[in-house]
């Protein structure tokens, strides 16, 4: 959390992410809200769940509660990474649609 409080958050990022298992969640948060980089929050979600082998449930929930939302959100909406997200959770058609309107 020092790191937090310097504004060392890709650091910050780094130091949740090294234990077994990852303190994903964490590692997500600051880089979606601090960093404000969705692609970094799903590209760390696909190389946590494949260095730790952890449920593909959990990489798929927090996509859905976390990054999802954010990409809806923002002032500027991105419909690339709400679609490669969608894609990630088999959500095919609703991915088509993200990008059509």
């Amino acid at each position: 959390f020092a790191l937090m409080r310097r504004r060392k958050y890709s650091s910050a990022i780094a130091v949740f992410l090294l234990p077994r298992p990852a303190m994903l969640k964490e590692a997500l948060q600051i880089a979606l809200i601090h960093l404000n980089d969705p692609c970094l929050g799903l590209y760390i979600c696909l190389l946590i769940q494949n260095r730790d082998r952890s449920p593909l449930g959990e990489m798929r929930s927090l996509i859905h509660k976390e990054i999802l939302p954010f990409c809806s959100r923002r002032k500027i909406s991105d419909p690339f990474m709400e679609a490669a997200s969608l894609i990630m959770l088999d959500q095919h058609e609703r991915a088509l649609r993200s990008l059509r309107s």
